[in-house]
């Protein structure tokens, strides 16, 4: 179904209610959301938005571009917007290294001609992701302002001594968030105004005529079921796993997408787009892994750490913000 407001809606209630369900379980300690709610939604305000937006505009973007397209495109989108914000603020990172560099030049060319092969490839398509993008640019830009809330007033014309405040606020209460309060919030606060946003674009009527089948039923609680196991395995694990081994469950699992798509003959796949999948999410995932410095025992910053100053110490680093 051309439906990306429900998708988003069914995805995000579930989790809520997988959520409340192990609450009572003594799995997740959700006491804090009721004891303060006026602070956690605060805190789990700007990452809602973000989360909403983007899972909104990926469905978007499946209704005219294939499976294959979407990865590739998720693959190197948000690595080669820190690289290029790391060549801005003159900082040393592992994305600008010899060994990193080629890998991110593989990943984008097999994006471009990802591109060109996709059959279902549509200008609005290209739009949705366009602005997926930039709802990533947004969240890399909260995690400046979360590090320096003066940041923004060091911009060209820039006056952000007012906002400062209130950035500094919603970050405190964001960090105080514990993560099953923040990851119940992020998926719920948003699940009424995605599907707001769908039937504003008129999704009711795809509903009422689209005759729902048996294999259609199965996909869609099949995608929901993985999204409340994922945003579970992030709780649980979150603590347990180094960055690099969140960073390889993650490229496992798109280049296991790429894979299973190919297998079922979705929309647009071919030998050509399969090839170029692989080659964006393995260089990818290459990049990311390197950038955690697997292998070589080196440490890890805070995710853009020093980035608003230029760094002149060699063993600066930013952690993958992806994983």
């Amino acid at each position: 179904m051309k439906t990306p407001g429900l998708m988003s809606f069914l995805h995000m209630t579930s989790a809520c209610l997988s959520f409340w369900g192990a609450s009572y379980y003594d799995v997740f300690d959700l006491r804090p959301v009721t004891a303060n709610w006026q602070q956690t939604l605060r805190g789990a305000s700007v990452r809602a938005i973000l989360t909403g937006s983007q899972m909104l505009l990926l469905y978007g973007a499946l209704l005219h571009s294939s499976v294959n397209m979407i990865l590739s495109w998720a693959a190197i989108a948000p690595l080669l917007l820190d690289a290029g914000l790391a060549v801005a603020a003159g900082k040393r990172s592992r994305l600008l290294s010899p060994q990193i560099i080629p890998l991110l030049g593989l990943a984008s060319a097999a994006t471009v001609l990802e591109l060109l092969l996709d059959r279902t490839l549509s200008v609005l398509s290209l739009v949705m992701l366009l602005l997926w993008t930039a709802t990533k640019l947004a969240e890399t830009g909260w995690r400046l302002l979360k590090e320096d809330p003066s940041w923004g007033g060091r911009l060209p014309g820039g006056d952000f001594g007012q906002l400062a405040g209130l950035v500094r606020r919603v970050s405190e209460a964001e960090d105080g968030l514990q993560p099953p309060s923040a990851a119940l919030l992020v998926n719920a606060l948003p699940a009424l105004p995605v599907l707001l946003v769908g039937f504003v674009g008129q999704e009711g009527n795809e509903i009422v005529d689209h005759e729902l089948s048996v294999p259609a039923v199965k996909l869609m609680l099949l995608s929901c079921v993985a999204h409340v196991g994922i945003t579970w395995c992030q709780l649980l694990l979150h603590d347990r796993l180094s960055g690099a081994a969140k960073a390889s469950l993650r490229w496992g699992g798109m280049l296991g997408a790429v894979a299973f798509n190919f297998a079922e003959k979705t929309a647009g796949v071919s030998i050509g787009t399969a090839l170029c999948a692989m080659a964006a999410v393995g260089a990818s995932a290459g990049a990311s892994l390197q950038r955690h410095g697997v292998g070589s025992g080196a440490r890890q910053l805070a995710p853009f750490q020093g980035l608003t100053t230029v760094s002149s110490g060699v063993g600066d680093d930013d952690e993958d913000p992806e994983s």
